[in-house]
């Protein structure tokens, strides 16, 4: 079908292929993501800063990771990676049984709105933020500066160090430490070693 309307524009394209600078700017975002790319798709909408407002279906599980909080199973780097650039809220739940052919899962609906700054200090690059909280969720249920000291190739007495300083707790789990403990970390370590 055709829109009847100049205040939409569809493109037909791969999003995860698509020259972002053609799109237009600022806009809002709203889509039912394709279960098997909803976390790329959603990882480079979130590095894209043209949006203001994103309404984005996933499946279930994976819109549970998008809000999830510290302490909790869902909780992880992809969340990180998402609320590390926007406020993120669940708005509801649509069943399997509203589609057809019903899929084998259910979709959760969230709501991105996107933040004026990440929530990095300026001359924090986020692949380096990116790399601690991926190093230190490299082995969930293992104490986070032992992670780390494995994943970054450090002294584990340098980690231990940064994270005293970062005032987390050295036997933390990664899956208990908030995205702005990730932050203090990262400093800390940035200076004991370059990562």
């Amino acid at each position: 079908r055709r829109l009847k309307t100049d205040a939409v524009k569809v493109f037909h394209a791969d999003f995860l292929h698509q020259d972002l600078g053609a799109l237009p700017s600022p806009c809002k975002v709203v889509s039912n993501l394709p279960y098997s790319a909803g976390a790329p798709i959603t990882l480079r909408l979130m590095e894209w800063g043209a949006w203001d407002t994103a309404v984005l279906m996933f499946q279930k599980e994976v819109a549970e990771r998008v809000v999830a909080g510290p302490g909790g199973r869902d909780y992880g780097p992809f969340t990180i990676a998402v609320q590390m650039w926007a406020d993120a809220e669940y708005l509801f739940t649509v069943t399997r049984e509203r589609f057809r052919p019903p899929p084998k899962v259910d979709s959760g609906v969230v709501r991105l709105t996107r933040r004026a700054q990440p929530l990095l200090p300026e001359g924090l690059p986020p692949a380096e933020f990116t790399k601690v909280v991926r190093g230190a969720f490299s082995q969930r249920r293992k104490m986070a500066a032992k992670c780390l000291a494995g994943a970054l190739g450090l002294e584990r007495a340098k980690t231990d160090a940064a994270f005293a300083e970062a005032g987390l707790d050295v036997t933390a789990r990664a899956e208990t430490i908030p995205l702005e403990g990730f932050v203090r970390l990262t400093l800390a370590l940035r200076e004991k070693t370059p990562c």
